[in-house]
């Protein structure tokens, strides 16, 4: 019998029980289906020319009226039966068997292609359907188990190929089970994989924008999350892309990151401690790279972006300050603040700063290439403002150094219209004549003016009024001797960032 074609279940009404008879069932283009047969002799095929013969079993005069199949041992057996019209075959204690019975060959097993539940993530407060697309099935039924508790069984209801059968509603944090199973048509049972699924408590929704790359080291290997909000969020669902390949993206296990906390994601090749996450791609320090983070729906909540450069083997890609900060070269910090900036990315060998006075209010400039530059055009921006623009006249000579002034009454060559001060926040900016950042110093963040507006110079700071603010190993800020003019001096203590 084809697999999924109608069969005969009774064959009754209209029909002699005491003749030979064939009864056929056929498809719109006269296939045989199936078919009933009742004959004096076993294995007659249906054309045969037997039906004057006796009957083998006259049910015409029997206490049952009818002939009924039933299931049995991979074969479909007519046996003398109750009649039970629209309804599932019964059989009759002394029912006779008809031997005649044509053998329709192996009869399909049960196929069950699909099992899903909805909701996806079942919460406390919803009961969870349950889906399966079976084929051949007889009988198709769902087992549960809740927690550590005793398997349920239910049944499943069919519409349209597919059975569904619900699991009612349990408390937060459960842990339930599930297993569909099938009876084929040839009397044998299949079984689903077993599903699980957590309840969910109360939904808890996350200000994903909150969320910043905050520092990238190509070196050590690793991606750093800073939550800047002042409630934790859960990574969970969100995704790191890497060089704009949405195919490639990686989603980030649950993990918390508390308020004003730190995440690290270990990329491949990182040696370090924080493995909590694992990041399967590698992350360099001197080809180009574009990392994003993207929350559950694929939003882009942030990017950081850049192309091939000098590898700075000292320092990260890091947001200078936390979280709002701009993009620079600093010292590595990794699970910590941000220090003070130490370069501009991808501007290896120009101008730097590379010592300020809080106590003189000077600030020193160094030429590092073999080359004079020209500073007509330069700017120095202060706190945002542009405070000193360079004229056809200004210059610093290859490997030399160019002392400027911080003075609010005086403007022109050498004079940055603005004070400073050592112990409050700052940015200070150096341009090229393109407007192309150079270097930066920047220390502390911006704070509320008390009129709601952020403003730089309201933060306060430690202080070490003896010393300048100056570069010394490969470009970190820390406190040394005054040496304005000349080459910095050794280190003498570490500047506070925060």
């Amino acid at each position: 019998m084809p697999e999924g074609a109608m069969s005969l279940g009774i064959a009754t009404s209209g029909i002699s029980g005491s003749k030979s008879l064939l009864v056929i069932m056929q498809d719109g283009e006269g296939n045989a289906l199936d078919y009933f047969v009742n004959v004096a002799e076993s294995g007659h095929a249906p054309d045969d020319a037997c039906w004057d013969s006796a009957l083998e079993v006259d049910f015409s005069t029997g206490k049952s009226g009818s002939a009924s199949r039933f299931l049995e041992g991979g074969k479909w057996v007519w046996y003398e039966a109750e009649i039970t019209v629209g309804a599932a075959n019964v059989k009759t204690d002394g029912g006779a068997k008809f031997n005649n019975t044509i053998d329709l060959g192996a009869l399909p097993a049960a196929a069950i292609a699909s099992v899903s539940i909805t909701p996806g993530v079942p919460m406390f407060d919803s009961d969870v359907t349950v889906t399966a697309e079976v084929a051949n099935a007889t009988e198709v039924s769902l087992s549960y188990v809740v927690g550590s508790g005793s398997a349920v069984k239910v049944a499943m209801t069919e519409s349209e190929g597919k059975y569904t059968a619900t699991i009612p509603a349990q408390a937060a944090n459960t842990v339930v089970k599930y297993t569909v199973s099938a009876v084929g048509q040839d009397g044998n049972t299949v079984e689903s994989e077993t599903g699980e699924y957590t309840v969910m408590g109360e939904v808890v929704v996350y200000d994903y924008t909150k969320l910043v790359l905050n520092e990238l080291n190509g070196n050590a290997k690793y991606i750093e999350i800073y939550n800047s909000g002042d409630v934790e969020v859960d990574l969970a669902g969100c995704f790191i892309r890497k060089d704009n390949d949405a195919e490639g993206d990686v989603a980030i296990p649950s993990c918390k990151v508390a308020a004003k906390g730190y995440q690290i994601i270990a990329c491949s090749g990182y040696a370090g401690s924080n493995t909590e996450i694992q990041y399967p791609n590698g992350l360099s320090a001197k080809k180009a790279v574009a990392i994003e983070l993207l929350d559950p729906e694929k939003n882009s909540i942030d990017k950081f972006e850049t192309a091939n450069t000098i590898e700075n083997k000292e320092a990260s890609y890091s947001r200078v300050p936390d979280g709002d900060g701009q993009w620079y070269y600093a010292a590595p910090t990794e699970g910590a603040a941000n220090g003070i900036s130490t370069g501009v990315i991808g501007r290896n060998g120009l101008l730097v700063i590379n010592e300020i006075s809080g106590s003189d209010k000077k600030v020193e400039v160094y030429n590092g290439t073999d080359a004079e530059i020209k500073l007509e055009g330069y700017t120095f921006e202060k706190d945002g403002e542009v405070k000193w623009t360079g004229s056809a006249e200004e210059t610093i000579a290859a490997g030399e150094y160019k002392v400027f002034e911080f003075n609010k009454n005086k403007t022109g060559a050498g004079y940055i219209t603005s004070g400073f001060s050592g112990k409050k926040s700052v940015s200070l900016v150096l341009k090229d004549a393109e407007g192309k950042e150079v270097d930066a110093f920047i220390r502390g963040r911006m704070t509320d003016d008390g009129t709601g507006t952020l403003v730089w110079g309201e933060q306060s700071l430690e202080e070490k009024a003896e010393y300048s603010f100056s570069r010394i190993s490969k470009g970190s800020w820390q406190y040394a001797e005054p040496s304005l003019g000349a080459a910095n001096t050794e280190a003498k203590a570490e500047i506070k960032n925060n």
